[in-house]
């Protein structure tokens, strides 16, 4: 039974999650939870068993970031990279990030995700220097590597 609206519901709304930490069940759509591969694979937790999964502490709350996508959390300092600040807007995990400018699901070759985990490296490398960090101009001269595009 949904803990949130105490039915059992039917067919395809009748399907509950339970928490991974508690055990106890929701309907997806009574706790705003998508359902998406990265839950079905590991799970999720409720709001009152939320921990980081890095460190595995609920400590911090104002750092901890929640995956607009599949709920896991992670503290802003437990990130690889980590973030200084907490993003604006929405954020990411590690396994549901992909690039808003191309579409790619990976960082790139020995690279890491940029701008809040909204950017591939060899995108966000066509307006910033991946070295430097400052922006340039279309008719500034750079260098481009053969082997990453950065």
């Amino acid at each position: 039974m949904c803990v949130v609206c105490g039915s059992f519901g039917q067919g395809a709304e009748g399907r509950l999650l339970a928490c991974s930490q508690c055990g106890q069940c929701y309907h997806p759509y009574c706790v705003s939870i998508k359902i998406t591969k990265v839950v079905l694979s590991k799970g999720c937790r409720c709001l009152e068993c939320t921990v980081c999964e890095a460190c595995g502490k609920a400590t911090d709350p104002g750092r901890l970031l929640l995956c607009d996508d599949c709920d896991i959390s992670y503290h802003t300092y437990c990130l690889d990279p980590p973030l200084q600040t907490v993003p604006k807007g929405g954020w990411k995990c590690k396994w549901c990030v992909w690039c808003r400018h191309c579409g790619a699901t990976s960082p790139g070759l020995r690279c890491e995700w940029q701008n809040n985990y909204t950017q591939c490296a060899p995108c966000a490398s066509l307006s910033t220097c991946p070295v430097c960090y400052r922006n340039y101009r279309e008719e500034d001269l750079i260098l481009q590597c053969r082997q990453c595009d950065r």
